[in-house]
């Protein structure tokens, strides 16, 4: 296999830092490529736990991580009092910062650079106006308006601080696309209250589900971390198989969970129980194509340039699961490029 799209260390090392995470023993691996992959992935707290020795090595990235997460708690608390005071319901924590809570001992093991939740259709508009009040600065990209228009799928806040700047970006719904029909009202109801937290977090198979579209829609360039948030996932004890696949159905999705976790297994191998994955699998064609296209063994699976058109065009249809996805794919896309080519005219 390649070192992948972006990768400068050798897909030796890569594996070496997965099985390390998933409780193996990298051999013959030197501590300075660990260090480095580590970082690249952002995993670098959860690999000091799990080898003290680099601890040292560490220390910077996981002090910037620490630091990060301390700005996100308290920009979570200062969004709760607020909407609370404000009488509005309580969103639902998704995607990375829930995976923290739900799947690692320790939440900072498992840092990002924002908190992502999802508020009803009808509360969207007036928590913005609530958010913008209190401090925090909206600065979704141009970019983003210019492809979902002038109302976008989701909005990004800044609450900044003297040390620096974290995001809450919030959701009415959870893909842009409509070829996914993503429950929007089941993941609300099935949303899981925590004792440490002002706002509820989505379940641990909802957790999984969005990773997995989030993974698709960024034709998977994404890091390290967000791979063994899925590996966790799958082995929380709420998460049904059976339950899941049955979800990814009604979403849409199989496609594109199959491709996550196919990935997930070659990376971590004893992630899904041997015939499992068959019952969701993609027809023939689609699967060959798909392997082949994240066939990488480095520090991201898929092969080429994931951001240029050729990707965009093989990855929308392959991860529709049926033609009238693909049909939605298409107009959606062609849609998005008319806005932005009346948007970036002169004058």
């Amino acid at each position: 296999m390649g070192t992948g799209a972006d990768s400068i260390e050798p897909p030796e090392t890569w594996a070496g830092l997965r099985a390390l995470i998933d409780g193996g023993e990298p051999s013959d691996l030197q501590e300075e490529a660990l260090v480095g992959v580590a970082i690249r992935g952002e995993v670098a707290a959860l690999v000091a736990d799990l080898r003290p020795a680099l601890a040292p090595a560490l220390a910077d990235s996981i002090t910037r991580e620490v630091f990060i997460a301390l700005q996100l708690d308290r920009a979570l608390q200062v969004a709760a009092e607020a909407l609370s005071a404000a009488g509005l319901e309580a969103p639902v924590i998704v995607k990375g910062y829930a995976a923290a809570r739900l799947v690692y001992e320790n939440p900072n093991h498992r840092v990002g650079v924002d908190i992502d939740v999802l508020v009803t259709e009808e509360a969207f508009d007036q928590t913005l106006e609530v958010l913008r009040q209190t401090g925090f600065r909206q600065v979704t990209s141009s970019t983003l308006k210019e492809r979902h228009g002038a109302r976008p799928w989701e909005e990004e806040l800044a609450w900044v601080t003297e040390g620096g700047s974290v995001s809450l970006d919030v959701h009415r719904k959870l893909a842009a696309s409509e070829r996914f029909e993503v429950d929007h009202d089941g993941i609300r109801d099935r949303a899981v209250a925590l004792d440490e937290l002002p706002w509820p977090v989505s379940h641990p198979e909802d957790t999984l589900l969005h990773t997995a579209l989030h993974m698709a829609t960024n034709r998977y360039w994404v890091p390290l971390k967000s791979w063994v948030d899925l590996r966790r996932l799958l082995a929380h004890e709420e998460v049904d198989l059976d339950r899941l696949f049955e979800r990814a159905k009604q979403w849409r999705m199989r496609s594109a969970l199959w491709a996550a976790l196919w990935v997930c297994e070659r990376w971590f191998p004893g992630s899904i129980p041997p015939g499992r994955l068959e019952t969701i699998e993609p027809p023939w064609g689609v699967r060959m194509v798909l392997k082949r296209g994240l066939g990488e063994d480095g520090h991201r699976p898929i092969r080429g340039n994931p951001r240029g058109l050729s990707s965009q065009l093989l990855y929308g249809p392959l991860l529709s699961d049926d033609l009238r996805a693909a049909v939605r794919w298409f107009g959606e896309s062609a849609r998005q490029a008319q806005r932005m080519a009346s948007t970036s005219k002169p004058g």
